[in-house]
């Protein structure tokens, strides 16, 4: 699941691993997908670290009264010198740099992402054998963790990054780890 929409998303203003909370419509937009998904019985919710993710997965678990675990490597990636900034005031370089994970932008690469989902889904899900796991992130690192439980990394170039969840989205997924 990726976060309810922040102000921040609503602003087109670049997050990276700044504190935000939901907006008044993000939290709705979360409520209504606690909901959808109350019926669910999951044993536990892994949250990123961050104020919105885990602001998500409180409201998520008002249906569920789980354990949520915070995982750094569920964490957003770090957007350096573009955190912060309004992407329609980027120049035009700037926004090349930023659509393409410029290695020389400051940022955290793409591929350092996808293997920090790697790393989650080989070291951390296996510890939840044969439970119902709720994951609660990002969408570059929810992407990845969808890319890697799908196989589809030969379709995906993880240097040009393509969104694949919307605010607040789930998708389900029946791994055998």
């Amino acid at each position: 699941m990726r976060h309810g929409t922040t102000n921040w998303n609503e602003k087109k203003i670049i997050q990276g691993r700044r504190h935000n909370r939901l907006s008044k419509s993000g939290v709705k937009l979360v409520e209504n997908t606690a909901y959808e998904i109350k019926d669910i019985d999951f044993d536990v919710i892994i949250s990123s670290p961050m104020f919105r993710t885990i602001q998500t997965a409180n409201i998520v678990n008002k249906y569920h009264n789980c354990k949520i675990i915070k995982n750094e490597l569920l964490s957003e990636i770090d957007r350096g010198k573009f955190s912060g900034r309004p992407y329609n005031k980027l120049t035009e370089n700037e926004k090349f740099l930023f659509d393409t994970i410029d290695k020389n932008s400051g940022m955290e690469q793409a591929f350092d992402v996808y293997k920090r989902a790697n790393s989650f889904v080989n070291e951390v899900l296996p510890k939840y054998k044969n439970q119902t796991v709720l994951i609660v992130t990002h969408d570059i690192i929810a992407s990845f963790i969808e890319i890697i439980l799908t196989n589809k990394q030969d379709t995906y170039d993880i240097n040009k990054y393509t969104p694949l969840f919307k605010n607040a989205e789930v998708k389900c997924f029946e791994v055998n780890i």
